[in-house]
């Protein structure tokens, strides 16, 4: 099966063979590539590959990958942005590690007391068929009781800070492939099938305002109960973050006039951070 492809360069508009070098093992019909990261395609003289590079895209098992100007410079940006995420794992890290610690050693000292408080009641229990009668007794027996059952509650719930931040890590892992999108009406379509393909068109379409090569299969559904009067914001599943992150960048090409705007799907204590920030910039 012919594997070339007429397409036209996106750099220099120049038609081209493009050569799926999956399928070719000819490099003299390689006349076009395409990018491995955002699979636009690249005429030879803008792609500016060496011979001995071609001959590696065409070989029958691909030993290198191709990228253009423009992903090599975003890919630059996120390598310097690196030290910082090692940075802030470490920091998270000594956090968590101090933090287990504290338990770990708040544990065994409750451990000691609930062994302790076991052997005075074993000890009261033993003595009990001789002390019967004795309400003192009696009553002790019964606040030993409270104390035990107290200290296993606590006990039990010993690892609830650190159950908080490992919840959080999660919470934000989930939202990472998310967006939100405020301010798009919603329509009055009375078929269900008709009005989510009208808003699906939508939500496309602003995607694509920001990412003009957009063309994922999305998730997306309001968040609330319908309300009159108030437009509902839109939550977007995406199926990469790296997507997410180019929606986020490039946010700010929705039309000025328009209605609608995108934001990311914080957690509930990254929103307090950022308030916080907020009040902080303007008291400053």
């Amino acid at each position: 099966m012919d594997s070339t492809t007429k397409m036209s360069c996106f750099k220099c508009n120049s038609t081209c063979a493009f050569i799926d070098v999956t399928k070719s093992n000819n490099i003299k019909e390689l006349f076009g590539c395409s990018c491995d990261l955002c699979k636009r395609i690249l005429c030879r003289n803008c792609s500016k590959l060496f011979s001995s590079e071609v001959r590696a895209l065409t070989a029958q098992t691909k030993v290198i990958s191709f990228f253009c100007q423009e992903c090599l410079k975003e890919i630059r940006k996120h390598i310097k942005d690196i030290p910082n995420i090692q940075n802030q794992v470490s920091e998270l890290g000594a956090s968590t590690q101090q933090i287990k610690e504290t338990l770990h050693s708040e544990l065994k000292k409750l451990q000691t007391n609930i062994k302790e408080i076991k052997s005075t009641y074993a000890e009261i229990v033993s003595r009990k068929t001789d002390f019967e009668s004795t309400k003192a007794v009696q009553d002790d027996i019964k606040h030993l009781k409270k104390v035990i059952q107290t200290k296993t509650m606590a006990l039990t719930t010993a690892d609830a800070p650190g159950e908080a931040v490992l919840q959080e890590l999660q919470e934000r892992q989930l939202r990472s492939k998310n967006i939100l999108i405020f301010g798009l009406h919603e329509t009055n379509i009375q078929n269900r099938e008709d009005r989510e393909k009208d808003e699906k068109a939508k939500v496309n379409n602003i995607l694509k305002q920001c990412v003009d090569t957009f063309n994922e299969e999305i998730q997306y559904y309001r968040l609330g109960k319908p309300d009159e009067g108030k437009v509902r914001p839109i939550k977007v599943v995406l199926k990469s973050i790296e997507t997410v992150i180019q929606i986020l960048r490039n946010k700010n090409k929705l039309p000025k006039d328009s209605q609608s705007y995108i934001k990311p799907d914080l957690t509930i204590q990254q929103r307090e951070y950022l308030r916080k920030l907020v009040t902080e910039l303007k008291s400053r």
